[in-house]
């Protein structure tokens, strides 16, 4: 699931969710606690909307075999949240939160197809999902939203 509200400065706001992923081990979201960085990338067409790297760091902590980053001042890029929870195909779990004024993204309508993704500096890994006309429920100005696929 992807939605983006962009009509503008503090009513920003970004959801992505990459649910039901296929097999992806702790090993393979190296640790962002000490060393992995993450760039998250949203692209419609051709062009890049945002772009954004996630160094690793205080802000990343593991609990329960899941990595989390919160950042409640959305510092970086307008990135409150990042969740990581490895799992067995159809179990393993990616969720991005943005929001605020700090979030750099085109305002929708977005020029489709519509992707999406997260990569991983140390294993060089790349989650993502792809947004077509059929997936895609709304796509109007100031807001874009397409519900969740399988990877």
């Amino acid at each position: 699931m992807l939605a983006l509200n962009a009509p503008g400065a503090e009513q920003n706001k970004l959801t992505w969710k990459w649910l039901r992923g296929e097999e992806t081990s702790e090993a393979d979201f190296a640790d962002p606690t000490t060393s992995a960085s993450y760039t998250f990338c949203l692209f419609a067409g051709t062009a890049a909307v945002t772009g954004t790297a996630v160094p690793p760091g205080t802000a990343w902590s593991l609990a329960s075999g899941k990595f989390r980053y919160r950042d409640p001042a959305a510092a970086i890029n307008g990135i409150k949240k990042i969740l990581l929870r490895p799992g067995a195909a159809g179990a393993a779990k990616i969720l991005v939160k943005a929001k605020g004024a700090a979030l750099a993204a085109s305002p929708p309508p977005l020029d489709l197809p519509v992707t999406v993704q997260l990569h991983n500096s140390d294993t060089d890994l790349c989650w993502g999902a792809t947004f077509d006309g059929t997936d895609v429920t709304r796509n109007e100005d100031g807001q874009f939203k397409a519900p969740s696929q399988s990877p």
